[in-house]
């Protein structure tokens, strides 16, 4: 029963990471093609029904990316928490909460630069952190034979 729970809720953060990434990479291609003056003109772009569908959809990249951060933050904390004091598990999720914090921070910093490349980057650099400390999470979570107690 506790390996299975571990799959599916694993299962559950890595569809959530790349429907957050897929919807970020939209968004991305979305400023470079119809960039704005200011977020006033770009939010009132999301939600104009005469924009193109990609600024429509625009607004769906902040909306998963937050569903994401909250589910990411949860489960890294019960990984922690089932870890028993296993230093490799509690380091992977601890780094996956904090990396997350950061995204977030560094994805609103972004949003109301109006999307510089050089932030757009920046962003996309978290984003993989995130990936690969999720997935080395979830390795220590097996390795470490804790998949049962969660």
């Amino acid at each position: 029963r506790g390996p299975a729970k571990v799959w599916i809720l694993l299962a559950l953060g890595i569809a959530a990471i790349f429907v957050t990434g897929i919807s970020g990479s939209m968004a991305a291609l979305t400023n470079m093609l119809f960039p704005s003056e200011t977020l006033a003109e770009g939010i009132a772009k999301d939600f104009d029904p005469n924009s193109h569908i990609l600024l429509r959809l625009r607004i769906l990249h902040p909306i998963f990316s937050i569903f994401t951060a909250v589910f990411l933050i949860f489960l890294s904390d019960m990984i922690r928490k089932a870890a028993n004091k296993d230093a490799l598990v509690s380091k992977w999720a601890n780094v996956v909460s904090i990396l997350v914090i950061v995204q977030i921070i560094f994805g609103g910093a972004t949003l109301l630069l109006l999307a510089p490349i050089v932030m757009q980057l920046g962003h996309l650099l978290l984003a993989d952190l995130i990936w690969i400390s999720f997935v080395l999470m979830g390795a220590s979570v097996f390795t470490a034979g804790r998949a049962d107690q969660l």
